[in-house]
């Protein structure tokens, strides 16, 4: 037995005892079991025994989330969040939970500074690197929230700009 299915029951077990009811519910919603089992041996592929511990780890810490998010590359996400200063962890995973399909594209696609922008700036931050990309993160990243916002209203015009329009744009 793989250490990914040898793991896989109690982690299930883990998070219905550390999460509830809710945790539960949501891991159903997941794809229960099945999922788990892909996840870690993903993860065992990607990063051997100890990224399946280090995404079990989370997954009881912050809940079935983790296991949404690093379902694609375990290895990508576990990493971003690892690179994440720890007290800004608990609000990127509220930004997982509040719009996980977003989140989880994002972080596939720009690493830690999306985890970043979205517990900086919930739910206007990730829209607005979703709608800008690239460009913006270093700005999203050093700009408080009523900054944002007001790059927000312009957003779906400064994404029509040519990359170093936007970075120009997002130098201002």
């Amino acid at each position: 037995v793989s250490v990914a299915g040898r793991v896989v029951r109690d982690l299930v077990e883990q998070i219905g005892l550390r999460g509830g009811k809710s945790a539960s519910d949501e891991l159903i919603r997941l794809g229960g079991e099945k999922t788990v089992q892909e996840v870690l041996e993903k993860a065992a592929k990607e990063g051997g025994e100890s990224l399946v511990e280090k995404t079990a780890r989370y997954s009881v810490e912050f809940g079935p989330v983790i296991l949404r998010g690093a379902r694609e590359s375990p290895m990508r996400f576990i990493s971003a969040l690892e690179k994440l200063p720890p007290n800004l962890r608990t609000g990127a995973i509220h930004e997982m939970r509040r719009d996980p399909e977003l989140m989880t594209r994002l972080t596939a696609e720009y690493g830690e500074a999306a985890l970043e922008v979205g517990a900086r700036h919930p739910s206007v931050g990730p829209q607005v690197l979703s709608k800008i990309g690239r460009e913006s993160s270093d700005f999203l990243v050093s700009h408080p929230t009523d900054q944002v916002i007001r790059v927000s209203r312009f957003s779906d015009d400064i994404a029509k700009a040519s990359p170093a329009q936007r970075s120009d744009l997002m130098s201002l």
